[in-house]
């Protein structure tokens, strides 16, 4: 668990980055106390996308389930 509560996401965006031939692509998560700006390469991109699914995953078990 954090030791402080999460950033709440109230956007995000997108973006790429090229510096001395290595490019990397930008995520930016607008919140109300400012933005978090991330920067992944392909590795990490993978990683954050397994990471995500499994999130979706567990948010899906715990839906209720509509009749």
């Amino acid at each position: 668990m954090p030791k402080k509560p999460p950033h709440k996401p109230t956007g995000m965006k997108v973006g790429m980055l090229t510096d001395g031939g290595a490019t990397v692509g930008i995520l930016t998560f607008e919140t109300s106390t400012g933005d978090v700006d991330v920067a992944l390469n392909l590795e990490a991109v993978g990683v954050l996308s397994r990471a995500i699914n499994t999130i979706e995953l567990q948010l899906r078990r715990e839906m209720p389930k509509r009749r």
